[in-house]
């Protein structure tokens, strides 16, 4: 018991300096320079030579650490007077500090429409795009970018908003108004035979570029080097190709005139559908 008594008596020892030590804004009373550097605090002029009164921020209000003669001197409603938002940032007013909180060096945050946050900042959604699901802000990832009306996710770059094809049901004379579609959400009008290339759409009327008409009725078939049902009809992999009227991406088959080389151009790879042959050229 003697023991746990000393211990306790050499912590408070050392532990109450510490506290004592612990910088605060009433520290600062007559010190302008200390007080509006320290951030969170407001300064109240006593005199004209210079005494004062060093006070926390009021709940809702902010106040950034400042060195110089020209500091504000006043704490900044975050709701409206608040000047170091960045691009893209604007008052956070569900934040639970806003309404609890003295002595804040700053406003709580969030990013704005169709903005979203990346590390402390937040960046722009990417083109024909938009945080509408997050309609007063906060978004926290790129994720939360959708594609807006009348855009669908397709083409070969990632986050990429490709404008819906005329004759599709997302097409501003369409019925699908939805955000967020990707290339699969996208249907075709009647009489219109949907393409995909490369995840992007296309409606053709009759049988189009990626298909031909079948001899046997009067419907269309995927073309060589596609597969599909006739009305949608998508690429083979790169280095692979397919028989006319190929329904699966399992009948693409590779090559035998596909060669894949080096930055050299000297050993190339010449894929075949028996194995694989490894030749110089």
């Amino acid at each position: 018991m003697k023991k746990f008594l000393a211990f306790f008596v050499l912590c408070v020892l050392c532990l109450c300096p510490i506290l004592a030590n612990a910088d605060s804004c009433s520290n600062h009373d007559n010190d302008r320079s200390g007080c509006l550097s320290l951030g969170g605090c407001e300064w109240t002029p006593d005199n004209n030579n210079g005494d004062g009164f060093c006070n926390d921020c009021s709940v809702g209000y902010a106040n950034a650490p400042c060195s110089g003669s020209n500091c504000p001197e006043s704490c900044q409603d975050c709701a409206s007077e608040w000047q170091h938002y960045g691009t893209g940032q604007t008052f956070d007013n569900n934040d639970p500090s806003i309404n609890n909180t003295t002595g804040m060096s700053s406003c709580p945050w969030i990013c704005e429409a169709d903005y979203y946050k990346s590390n402390n900042s937040c960046l722009a959604c990417p083109q024909y795009s938009t945080t509408q699901n997050h309609p007063n802000g906060g978004a926290t990832s790129i994720t939360d970018c959708k594609c807006a009306q009348h855009y669908y996710m397709g083409g070969s770059g990632n986050n990429t908003c490709k404008q819906c094809p005329e004759h599709s049901s997302c097409h501003t004379n369409g019925t699908d108004n939805r955000i967020g579609l990707t290339y699969n959400d996208v249907t075709c009008g009647t009489g219109y035979t949907r393409y995909v290339n490369n995840n992007e759409v296309t409606c053709s009327i009759g049988c189009g570029p990626y298909a031909v008409s079948n001899s046997s009725n009067d419907g269309c078939i995927c073309n060589v080097g596609y597969y599909g049902d006739g009305t949608t009809c998508s690429a083979c992999p790169i280095g692979t190709t397919s028989a006319q009227g190929s329904q699966n991406i399992s009948d693409c088959v590779m090559t035998s005139t596909t060669l894949f080389c080096d930055d050299t151009g000297q050993n190339c790879m010449q894929l075949i559908p028996n194995g694989i042959t490894i030749s110089a050229h």
